[in-house]
């Protein structure tokens, strides 16, 4: 059964895509029938299945998909191939595109962006204005946070904590 819909309230991309505003049509998680949503480009970005959502003014568009208990929120964007699954949040004005994934109870917040072949997993933060990008993998009890970048091949995880500039 269906746990939302596409309203006729659009917002546009800087590259002229075209986003629908959700509202859930039942009552799922903490979200309420009646709730409005963020935006999506398509259904498929978001799953009917289990209590994911898109909420705030977030956006989710391309093949980007959102599923499990996910939530995207607040002014993120989640875009081209990326998977936020399971239990992570994607919120603040946060930016996951590419290849990326993030799953299990990862938070990817604030200003931070995740992009390229990346995975951000375990109980990984990534947040203020850091960048995770290219191939990197971040993982476990790991935070990533104030202007620190990842990049490359790079592997963090552990207690790893990486922050500064």
């Amino acid at each position: 059964m269906n746990k939302f819909e596409l309203t006729n309230e659009t917002t546009t991309t800087a590259s002229g895509v075209t986003l629908y505003r959700i509202k859930a049509i039942r009552d799922f998680g903490n979200v309420k029938a009646g709730e409005l949503g963020g935006f999506v480009e398509k259904i498929e970005n978001l799953s009917m299945e289990g209590d994911c959502w898109v909420g705030g003014d977030a956006l989710v568009g391309g093949n980007a998909k959102v599923e499990g208990n996910a939530l995207v929120g607040e002014n993120a964007w989640v875009r081209g191939n990326a998977w936020v699954c399971e239990n992570a949040k994607v919120g603040g004005c946060a930016r996951v595109s590419g290849n990326a994934t993030v799953c299990e109870n990862a938070l990817v917040c604030g200003n931070a962006w995740v992009r390229g072949n990346v995975r951000v997993s375990g109980d990984a933060r990534v947040s203020g204005d850091a960048r995770v990008r290219e191939n990197a993998w971040v993982g476990g009890n790991v935070w990533i946070g104030g202007n620190a970048w990842v990049c490359g091949d790079a592997k963090v995880r552990e207690n790893a904590w990486v922050g500064g500039n």
